[in-house]
């Protein structure tokens, strides 16, 4: 008798071992982004001090680099970007995209072996922006060096804001740059703007310096200059736009810059709003 139930229990541990891991499910491995994001610090809103960033950080929402503030970002460093399309602080921002706009001081500290990069944490869909890119608003100062920006609406935007760009990568922005207002005077050196919609836009007076810079590969023109702007350009290379450049200025000279493999060499339009 004591053999029969042992076979019995035996069945039966059995059938309730088999049935239990049949109707279990396994956990579901999480999704890629979140493999990403998980356990990064997350920044959003108003920078209340001084902060550094390093290793992987997440820009989870709009940020303003108050006055008075400094945002320093260490070589190596990937700012993964949160998508958004709509706005936290209002008046404040200038997109209904995600924003790292900067009214204080902003330090991208990358190096020619280790960039920081500014990647979208998913990516944005039928090539739309997934953030708004670099916002330096009127007085900001800053220096960005050794970064690698993508998937923007302007990689980076300057109103009336002078900070030095040099030795970066912007790509696959609607925008490579905008520079607008008189007060916009950097000095932009040894960057590539490339496989965007646009490459530079020069608005409103702007008259940053441009040296040894490629612009290439965008759908429409390389290079915007509006009749109010003065751009200094020396060594720069426009390759293989839809247009090379797009001016307004009648006395724009082409020959400041070497135009290479542009479907359209350049237009020069002598009145606002010809070129619409």
């Amino acid at each position: 008798m004591d053999l029969i139930m042992r076979f019995v229990c035996l069945i039966f541990a059995v059938v309730f071992f088999s049935i239990g891991v049949g109707c279990s499910s396994p956990k579901s491995p999480p999704a890629p982004q979140e493999v990403q994001w998980r356990n990064l610090s997350s920044y959003y809103g108003y920078l209340q001090e001084d902060t550094v960033w390093q290793g992987k950080v997440l820009l989870d929402d709009d940020l303003i680099v108050p006055s008075g503030r400094t945002l320093t970002i260490r070589a190596g460093t990937v700012v993964f970007i949160r998508p958004s399309r709509s706005t936290k602080i209002e008046p404040e921002w200038l997109s209904s995209h995600t924003e790292l706009q900067v009214r204080g001081t902003l330090r991208v500290e990358g190096t020619r072996s280790k960039p920081v990069y500014f990647l979208p944490a998913e990516e944005p869909v039928n090539g739309d922006a997934a953030w708004s890119g670099l916002l330096f608003d009127r007085g900001a100062q800053g220096h960005v060096s050794h970064a690698v920006i993508s998937a923007a609406e302007a990689g980076v935007t300057l109103t009336d804001a002078s900070p030095i760009i040099e030795d970066s990568r912007f790509e696959r922005c609607r925008y490579g740059a905008v520079f607008q207002g008189e007060g916009s005077r950097s000095l932009v050196r040894g960057n590539r703007f490339e496989q965007g919609e646009s490459g530079l836009f020069f608005w409103w007076g702007a008259r940053p310096r441009l040296e040894d810079n490629v612009i290439a590969s965008n759908e429409e023109e390389g290079l915007f200059i509006d009749e109010t702007s003065a751009p200094e350009f020396r060594g720069n290379q426009v390759w293989n736009n839809g247009i090379g450049v797009v001016s307004i200025r009648s006395d724009f000279a082409a020959e400041e810059i070497e135009l290479e493999g542009n479907v359209i060499s350049h237009r020069v339009f002598s009145t606002p709003g010809e070129h619409l």
